[in-house]
């Protein structure tokens, strides 16, 4: 089923990337392994807000101070936009990057773009955390695997290289 998923058709594929290095091993493996050129990509990304002083603290940071981490969070952002934008380019690749900031999980998030991008299959990493601390922290895989009505390829972190 997978394979015919993969090799029968153009997909649109959603990648769901963050700043670490299995994103970017995912990412990677995904061009070499899967990719075909009739393909869309999403490069995806649910980022969080930037963590803004509440009002009851707010007497301790400058207007200034606080446009100075509003800047930096969207510097920040656009560069690593930037990253996915010259990869997908240096190869020729045409792709949508998406990135979200919310406040929601980023399993949620992920689930949602690739609902309202109508993506059919769903690439992203994991980080291969333990069942005891997969259970305690959550695990934003197990969500998409669970909510997303679209298959999902996890990427584990020492097999994507």
């Amino acid at each position: 089923c997978v394979s015919y998923l993969l090799y029968s058709h153009a997909m649109k594929v959603l990648i769901a990337v963050d700043e670490s290095d299995i994103a970017e091993k995912t990412f990677e493996w995904y061009l070499n392994q899967i990719h075909k050129p009739d393909n869309d990509i999403v490069v995806s990304h649910a980022g969080e807000p930037p963590h803004l002083p509440t009002l009851k603290f707010m007497s301790k940071y400058s207007i200034d101070e606080i446009k100075n981490i509003m800047t930096q969070s969207n510097k920040k952002l656009e560069e690593f936009k930037n990253k996915y934008s010259l990869k997908c380019a240096e190869k020729k690749i045409k792709c949508k990057l998406v990135f979200q900031l919310s406040d929601k999980s980023p399993g949620e998030t992920i689930v949602k773009i690739a609902n309202e991008e109508a993506c059919d299959v769903i690439v992203m990493g994991t980080r291969g955390l333990g069942a005891v601390r997969r259970t305690i922290l959550g695990s934003v895989s197990d969500y998409v695997i669970h909510h997303a009505r679209i298959p999902v390829i996890i990427c584990p972190n020492k097999n994507c290289s």
